[in-house]
């Protein structure tokens, strides 16, 4: 889940994996403004706590193939 909805940012954004279970997007040449801006019109998630819930189990379905793995 997180995967697919960080794939839909754009405004010339760029998703890394920063961590282990992090990830962060770099809009080079962007004030935090707009970078801010550009997220909210990217990412469609219901509640925080549904976008918790629902990393959590990919993240344990990932881990439970072999870790580093993408899961959708």
């Amino acid at each position: 889940m997180v995967s697919s909805q960080i794939s839909r940012v754009g405004g010339g954004g760029t998703a890394y994996r920063y961590g282990g279970e992090e990830f962060c997007v770099i809009f080079p040449r962007r004030s935090a403004e707009e970078a801010a801006a550009e997220l909210e019109r990217s990412v469609d998630f219901s509640t925080p706590d549904a976008v918790v819930m629902n990393a959590d189990k990919m993240l344990y379905r990932a881990k439970k193939a072999g870790r580093n793995r993408v899961i959708f």
